[in-house]
């Protein structure tokens, strides 16, 4: 049984719950207006709530500022992505929520209006030890790893420091506080070759900085390990990182426990993700390494033995 299959079954066990009055109140589902990955979350997260509990109604609001009587009148309000998190935190109302397709250091950034309601969040941020595991599983070969961060992401750092340690590797940091500062920082980090870790701090890992990065990295033939399906497009060797329709699947299995009656968790790192593999570059830097689906179904397996 695959671990989606086995989270369903546990929410079927406890929807019949769902009180006649949350059933008739909608679930809210707050979202970026226009993004595409934004727009295949809120599909999977209603296909998948409508699938666990069809009795749920959903509604759906893209873009904008919300008003907190719109949020009163929701059983559940569900963000997808910072925007919709921000909206939804400013307006103060006591409605539950659960935000998703954020970063822990964005969800830490919130600035919650008065009187607001309970909240959890699924993050995106992948757990420090299970980097760390992926990077043994696909290059046992590699003993050192690497990492830039900032100031927000500090605690990333020390965790994947730690959970590295633990496996018997090395770990080389550099704090970047400023664009300046990137360059300096990966020589520091890569003064011997290491694979380079990046974490999601929008201040050292965006945009702007990737090819910068990735390019370097290559230089300095270490491998990267992304943590975003568009790194690895863009050239990082591997990748590890929970989807859009991932996010919206485990989002709407939350809601729904929720609405169940099950008590609020606090915000948490994501149990579903997948790895992905640039084979183009593990070639070039004369890397052999499994299959994507491979990896990612025997991390999972570690993890369920685990628990």
């Amino acid at each position: 049984m695959t671990r989606v299959s086995r989270l369903l079954c546990v929410l079927a066990a406890g929807l019949m719950q769902v009180t006649a009055a949350v059933a008739q109140a909608p679930v809210l589902v707050l979202a970026q207006g226009e993004d595409p990955v934004h727009q295949e979350a809120v599909r999977a997260f209603s296909a998948r709530l409508q699938d666990i509990a069809p009795q749920l109604t959903v509604a759906v609001r893209e873009g904008g500022e919300v008003e907190r009587d719109e949020l009163d009148t929701a059983a559940l309000v569900v963000t997808l992505g910072s925007e919709a998190a921000t909206n939804a935190a400013r307006a103060g109302s006591t409605t539950p929520i659960l935000h998703a397709l954020l970063s822990r250091n964005a969800l830490e950034g919130l600035e919650r209006g008065a009187g607001s309601g309970p909240f959890t969040a699924i993050v995106l941020d992948q757990p420090a030890a299970r980097q760390v595991a992926l990077l043994r599983m696909a290059l046992p070969a590699h003993t050192r790893i690497a990492t830039l961060y900032g100031t927000a992401s500090t605690a990333h750092a020390r965790a994947l420091t730690a959970a590295a340690s633990t496996e018997g590797l090395s770990v080389r940091t550099a704090l970047v506080r400023s664009e300046d500062e990137l360059y300096p920082g990966l020589q520091k980090a890569l003064q011997a070759p290491a694979v380079l870790v990046s974490l999601p701090d929008t201040t050292v890992f965006n945009r702007y900085t990737v090819q910068n990065i990735l390019m370097t990295a290559y230089r300095l033939r270490s491998p990267v390990l992304g943590h975003s399906a568009a790194y690895v497009r863009a050239g990082a060797v591997l990748g590890l990182y929970t989807s859009a329709t991932q996010a919206g699947h485990e989002a709407a299995g939350l809601a729904a426990r929720l609405l169940a009656g099950d008590p609020m968790p606090p915000p948490a790192a994501p149990r579903l993700f997948e790895v992905g593999v640039n084979t183009t570059v593990a070639r070039a830097l004369g890397l052999q390494l499994q299959p994507a689906e491979t990896l990612t179904r025997a991390l999972m397996q570690t993890e369920d033995g685990q628990r």
